[in-house]
């Protein structure tokens, strides 16, 4: 935007399975894929949330935010 950097704040999985939970690397998989679909996820920014931030500038938003900005 203008030349100011944008970061992409990434949405999270509202569950997993922990890291040292001592499963198959296949069942983690499956498992975080049906979690991520049943609880979904979570992110900091709002849609539509735009942070700024001024030394160094930057702009910050999640990834839908990002998309309809591109968009527009």
């Amino acid at each position: 935007m203008n030349g100011i950097p944008v970061y992409i704040v990434p949405d999270t999985p509202r569950w997993q399975l922990s890291a040292d939970c001592p499963v198959t690397d296949a069942y983690r998989a499956e498992t975080n894929a049906w979690a991520r679909e049943f609880f979904g996820t979570t992110n900091l920014l709002k849609d539509g949330q735009v942070v700024e931030r001024t030394r160094p500038p930057a702009f910050y938003m999640n990834p839908r935010t990002a998309a309809a900005l591109k968009k527009a």
